[in-house]
C-alpha cells in the first residue's frame, strides 16, 4: 500500500485514520489517578476528562472492568478500566484505564481494542510493546 501524509492525517488506499490517540490512565494504591502515558500527546483537556471518566478514581474500579464512551469535542473517547492482573508488575497501581479518542463511533469495535491493549499492558508492563 502507498501511505501518503496530508494535513497530519495518514491516509492508505484512500482510507483516513480513524484512530487519533491510545492512553494510559492509572490510580495508585493511595487512590490518586493521572494519565501515565499517551501517543500522540493529548491536549490537558482531554486528559483531565479521561481520568475523570475512566474509574480510576473511584475505589469501584479496582473489583470490576469497564467500559465507556462518550463525545469529546469533536471525537468519540472511548476507555476501557480494569485492575492488574500481575500485581508484581504494578505494585503501586490498583486501577488502570486504556482510552482511545477517535473521529468515528464503534463502541464495540474501539472498546474491544481497548480491552486488548490492556491486556498487554498488563502482562508487559510496557505501553509500546
Amino acid at each position: 500500500d502507498v501511505v501518503v501524509v496530508k494535513r497530519g492525517r495518514r491516509e492508505m488506499s484512500g482510507k483516513v485514520d480513524q484512530l487519533i490517540s491510545v492512553s494510559i490512565a492509572e490510580r495508585d494504591v493511595n487512590g490518586d489517578g493521572m494519565l501515565v502515558w499517551s501517543y500522540p500527546k493529548t491536549d490537558p483537556e482531554l486528559d483531565r476528562v479521561t481520568v475523570k471518566k475512566s474509574g480510576v478514581l473511584s475505589a469501584s474500579s479496582e473489583h470490576q472492568k469497564q467500559g465507556v464512551w462518550f463525545r469529546h469535542a469533536s471525537s468519540w473517547v472511548y476507555i476501557y478500566t480494569t485492575q492488574p492482573e500481575d500485581r508484581g508488575a504494578f505494585p503501586q497501581t490498583t486501577a488502570l484505564a486504556v482510552c482511545l479518542q477517535a473521529r468515528d463511533f464503534h463502541p464495540d469495535k474501539y472498546l474491544r481494542l481497548a480491552e486488548v491493549l490492556s491486556d498487554v499492558y498488563d502482562a508487559s508492563a510496557s505501553p509500546v510493546r
